[in-house]
């Protein structure tokens, strides 16, 4: 017999924080609040095991902050650490967890500490909350796909680039047949709204959950981003705004819907988790006094562009160009500084966990991904459905990329601190965290 549990706590703050997910304005905080930050917890025993997933409206958590949550939680349930894990819906409207945005990464450095607190605690009271109000469950599973052919998607360097148009819906049942939670996951960074926002807002999952709201009233709905390394709406939206970030949402929420309804539904299923620990393959960063001529020639290329009117698709790429070039400039001169490497590899290693829930592989890794590694995973994988939930238990310090990315040297390529072997490094350790729940 299956019990489940769920729960939902807001989590936004009650002051003005800075924002996360772009370098700039400086002032970019949560003035106001458009749709409240939420934490869901999902809940799952049976004979064998128990799992607990928890997702975050959020852009993500640090590593020592998702050991903080798991060992509290752990002293108030019982549920191992390992059992739990903590996804970050990747939200760029979601205030700051972390030290100052584009720096060192340092665990040990936090713009807001006191929020961080309270934002530990809020994040255990809803994990003990499903723990403690388990009921009677079924679990079914199911994926469709949504993408280009609905102007959603998809890759943001290139229209017609690898993208993954797979979304995943699991849905949990009481006795009477009563869906409670439902757990998503699809692969699109949530930037539909930009810089010039100064709302606390979930973005397009956050229509994802007032969708699910309105079709099962009460139910408890969580988010878990894809392989979005890079993955965006640049090339798809209308605009960046509510009203398009709600087209999204609500055509990410229906096709997720349609599929949930067609699932089968058991409280008979295996359920598994594992990890593994993942040590880093850093790349030979540039000087100081290169990391800046990089920087000066990408406004240059930049400015150029400006100037002669290009279109706004090739011209945001080349803006967020200029601000992984940026990006460098920084951390190589902040790297001179005492302390500072020693803080940048408090990241390391990073943690890929899997959880089984039947035919169902969960792999969830810290940090952002490039499309074309989840892919790989999934083809590869033993199992019937695999998907991946990135921004998970932590961050890896820099986005990983492919070879052929790191090779244009775009945004993410020249901001990370990972070597382009990472790509090709993390399938094959994915792959063999999920053979440890075969």
């Amino acid at each position: 017999m299956l019990k489940a549990g769920v729960a939902l706590t807001d989590i936004t703050p009650k002051e003005p924080l800075r924002l996360a997910g772009y370098p700039i304005p400086a002032d970019r905080a949560g003035l106001t609040v458009h749709d409240p930050l939420y934490c869901s917890a999902f809940y799952f025993r049976n004979e064998e095991t128990e799992v607990l997933m928890i997702t975050l409206d959020l852009v993500f958590v640090t590593k020592k902050q998702t050991r903080q949550i798991r060992e509290a939680i752990h002293q108030r349930t019982g549920i191992k650490p390992g059992n739990i894990s903590v996804s970050c819906t990747h939200t760029h409207s979601g205030p700051m967890t972390t030290g100052a945005i584009f720096g060192v990464y340092n665990e040990e450095k936090l713009m807001y500490p006191e929020y961080i607190v309270t934002l530990v605690e809020s994040i255990v009271q809803t994990a003990v909350d499903a723990w403690q109000n388990t009921f009677d469950a079924t679990v079914g599973y199911n994926s469709t796909r949504c993408g280009k052919e609905k102007n959603i998607g998809g890759n943001r360097h290139d229209k017609n680039g690898p993208s993954d148009d797979e979304i995943y819906a699991i849905g949990i049942k009481d006795q009477e047949g009563k869906v409670r939670g439902v757990l998503t996951s699809y692969s699109l960074h949530p930037t539909l709204l930009h810089a010039d926002s100064y709302a606390y807002s979930a973005d397009y999952p956050g229509y994802m959950r007032a969708y699910f709201e309105s079709v099962y009233p009460g139910s408890v709905f969580g988010f878990q981003m894809g392989t979005s390394g890079n993955q965006s709406p640049r090339h798809f939206r209308t605009g960046q705004t509510f009203e398009e970030a709600k087209r999204y949402g609500d055509t990410l929420g229906a096709a997720a819907h349609e599929a949930l309804e067609k699932a089968s539904f058991t409280d008979q299923i295996t359920l598994k988790v594992d990890s593994i620990w993942v040590d880093p393959i850093l790349k030979n960063l540039p000087s100081a006094e290169q990391a800046a001529l990089e920087a000066e020639e990408a406004q240059r290329r930049y400015d150029e562009a400006e100037a002669a009117g290009i279109d706004y698709g090739s011209l945001r790429t080349l803006e967020v160009t200029l601000i992984g070039a940026n990006l460098m400039a920084t951390l190589t001169r902040q790297l001179l500084e005492p302390g500072a490497r020693e803080g940048m590899m408090a990241a390391y290693p990073f943690e890929i966990q899997v959880i089984r829930i039947d035919d169902l592989a969960i792999v969830l890794s810290a940090g952002e991904l490039f499309v074309e590694i989840g892919l790989a995973i999934k083809e590869k994988s033993p199992f019937k459905h695999t998907y991946i939930a990135s921004t998970s238990n932590g961050s890896t310090g820099g986005y990983i990329v492919t070879p052929e990315a790191f090779e244009k040297r775009g945004y993410e390529a020249l901001g990370t601190v990972l070597s382009p072997e990472m790509a090709a490094k993390t399938v094959s350790e994915a792959l063999r965290a999920i053979e440890k729940i075969r």
